[in-house]
């Protein structure tokens, strides 16, 4: 996501850089007397398959800061960057 952000600011920006926590800073005019800092919050988030049974029932973990029950009714897509992806859905036993 910040390459798309660095690329995005790149055609007005004075000047891009990225600090080392991968924060990417783009300024105009930095040396103007009034000044306006525009924030945002990027996330790497995503899922690291641990294991896959006999049935092909995937077991993952959460990579980042979010609640895995937002999954819950979505669907993703596993692959690998060499091979084919494979479309998935996340449903839920009711509690009743």
């Amino acid at each position: 996501m910040q390459d798309v952000v660095r690329q995005y600011v790149a055609d007005f920006a004075d000047k891009v850089t990225t600090d080392l926590h991968g924060n990417v800073i783009a300024v105009k005019n930095p040396e103007a007397k009034l000044r306006v800092m525009l924030a945002g919050h990027c996330d790497q988030i995503g899922m690291l398959v641990q294991f896959i049974d006999a049935e092909g029932f995937l077991y993952v973990n959460t990579i980042g800061g979010w609640d895995p029950q937002q999954l819950v009714g979505q669907r993703r897509r596993f692959g690998r960057p060499a091979g084919r992806w494979q479309e998935s859905f996340r449903g839920r036993r009711f509690t009743y």
